[in-house]
């Protein structure tokens, strides 16, 4: 294969990025680091769980919700009042999931 003349020194010389180049790299550093953020954020924010004596639940209700972390003796009496004014139904029924994962005794 015949190559045209300077060839080789055009391959050998450094190349300079374009505006256009510049440009796309920039726009992928950036998606790159916010992703990097949102992950970090993600992580750092995790939610509690139920497990070892202590509940988390969240209860939701028709005009908002509640989210509820106890652990100990207060944990052991909101699983005590299951089924009770307040906690029926499916606040209830999620309430007793968390309690039976704690090791809690329900109702």
């Amino acid at each position: 294969m015949i190559l045209p003349e300077g060839h080789a020194q055009r391959v050998a010389a450094s190349h300079v990025l374009t505006r256009r180049e510049r440009t796309m790299i920039g726009g992928v550093v950036a998606v790159v680091a916010a992703i990097v953020v949102v992950l970090i954020i993600s992580l750092a924010t995790a939610d509690r769980t139920s497990g070892h004596g202590c509940i988390s639940v969240g209860l939701p209700y028709s005009t908002g919700g509640a989210k509820i972390y106890r652990c100990g003796a207060a944990a052991r009496s909101m699983c005590a009042s299951v089924n009770q004014p307040g906690l029926a139904g499916a606040a209830g029924r999620l309430t007793a999931r968390a309690c039976r994962t704690a090791g809690l005794t329900v109702g």
